[in-house]
């Protein structure tokens, strides 16, 4: 396809990546990830190769998956791991997610964006602790005061199931900021 000057995109390919992993077309999707692998894409199929590997429960090629990131360089490897964490609280993987953000550093992300999606991300499965964790990884790094409070508000609001007692927590992690900082 690519010698024939198709251009391939994640917005219009990514729906066919989708349709073949909601099937369970293990072969399919193999065959036409390989049309993909240009080095831009990598990190965008390492998050749908992560989807097709929850959706057909196979849990021992995730692990795989992501010990192999160790061997990425390290400007590969912070996207290939954002984009497991991305597919892991996207599918609700909580102990999957937990392994990944154990090595995770976070305050090696130099963009919000990125860490504003890192945190809905552990919002949806409501990992509090590591959030938190990382939030402390940022006050230290010398991250911006009025960025740590958007971070915490975005991971507050990812979960669609927002209960109460999380509204109630809020005011603990605002009160753990500023006493950081006095």
């Amino acid at each position: 396809m690519k010698d024939m000057g198709v251009r391939i995109e994640e917005d219009v390919d990514g729906l066919f990546l989708k349709y073949l992993i909601d099937f369970g077309l293990e072969k399919e999707f193999y065959a036409f990830s390989d049309l993909m692998k240009e080095k831009s894409m990598r990190p965008i199929m390492a998050y749908y190769e992560i989807l097709l590997l929850i959706r057909l429960k196979d849990n021992e090629k995730i692990k795989a998956f992501y010990h192999s990131l160790d061997s990425c360089d390290n400007a590969d490897q912070l996207s290939f791991k954002q984009s497991c964490l991305d597919s892991l609280s996207e599918c609700g993987q909580k102990e999957e997610l937990l392994e990944l953000v154990e090595d995770f550093d976070v305050s090696k992300i130099s963009w919000s964006a990125d860490l504003t999606l890192v945190f809905k991300d552990l919002g949806k499965p409501m990992l509090d602790s590591v959030a938190e964790m990382f939030l402390f990884k940022l006050m230290r790094s010398g991250f911006r005061r009025d960025k740590i409070s958007d971070f915490i508000f975005d991971y507050t609001t990812a979960n669609r199931n927002l209960k109460t007692q999380v509204v109630y927590s809020m005011p603990v992690y605002l009160w753990v900021v500023k006493s950081f900082w006095d």
